[in-house]
């Protein structure tokens, strides 16, 4: 089996002081044309595993949806690399999980409650480590990036992080972890 790389919005909600946005504002794809993009190519080109690009997936739950609904039961796999932690829930975890997914990555950034703030992320730490947490409760790969460095990060914000952090992963993982 194949895998493709699909758009289902472009944007990001957030407006973090950090980033240098590729797109400016937030828009969705209509998810009518999310599926006809996916039946199309699907067949042609044999796809087992979908890619959703962008910055944000999944932050409009209205357009998100019917795409998640569509792919339950069609045996293909996706993942989404780019996922802002707070649209994570027990419930949408476990409807994506069903519908094929099989990783997700988080612009977590930080686990410092200040550098957070610095970054204007409009994210909790407990938001960040809910997402790892689910992640790894329904078995889904979940990848996440970190901004060291930032104006105000000390070594102190820093372990702060790596401290959080080590409290999301599993007490036994069955995978050894790095640390």
């Amino acid at each position: 089996k194949n895998m493709i790389s699909i758009f289902s919005s472009q944007g990001c909600i957030g407006r973090c002081t950090y980033c240098s946005r590729y797109y400016k504002g937030y828009r969705v794809i209509e998810p009518a044309k999310v599926i006809a993009t996916i039946e199309e190519l699907t067949p042609k080109y044999n796809i087992g595993m979908i890619q959703f690009m962008g910055e944000s997936f999944g932050s409009s739950q209205v357009n998100t949806r019917p795409i998640i609904k569509y792919l339950t039961g069609k045996n293909i796999n996706w993942g989404a690399p780019a996922v802002r932690a707070r649209t994570i829930t027990e419930e949408t975890i476990k409807e994506w999980k069903a519908s094929g997914c099989m990783e997700l990555g988080f612009g977590i950034e930080s686990c410092s409650p200040r550098i957070l703030k610095v970054m204007e992320k409009l994210m909790t730490v407990e938001d960040n480590l809910n997402a790892i947490r689910l992640c790894g409760k329904y078995d889904i790969f979940g990848q996440i990036d970190l901004v060291i460095g930032l104006p105000g990060e000390t070594e102190e914000t820093i372990q702060e992080t790596i401290d959080a952090l080590c409290t999301a992963l599993p007490e036994k993982p069955e995978t050894p972890y790095e640390i």
